[in-house]
């Protein structure tokens, strides 16, 4: 809230969620494994993905100029992680 409080207008809420059948997961469980048993894949292709993104928004300038950003990671319930 202090960085709104500070530039004083919000243009994007941008909301990212694990998905546990990204093919990326799904290709290296071993057969008979589920997405819960490895949350470190789940963990490491969500942060590809997220790396991913932010590059797209500050890089390709989606959203033309960038002047400040935040982001928190948190895990639902299901062990998702979600940004």
């Amino acid at each position: 809230m202090a960085i709104a409080r500070f530039f004083k207008k919000i243009n994007l809420f941008i909301i990212m969620m694990a998905n546990s059948n990204w093919d990326k997961i799904t290709q290296e469980l071993f057969p008979g494994q589920t997405s819960y048993n490895r949350p470190d894949i789940v963990a490491y292709v969500f942060k590809l993905k997220k790396e991913k993104l932010i590059d797209d928004i500050y890089k390709k300038y989606i959203f033309e100029h960038i002047v400040a950003h935040m982001y928190v990671i948190e895990f639902q319930k299901c062990s998702l992680p979600h940004l």
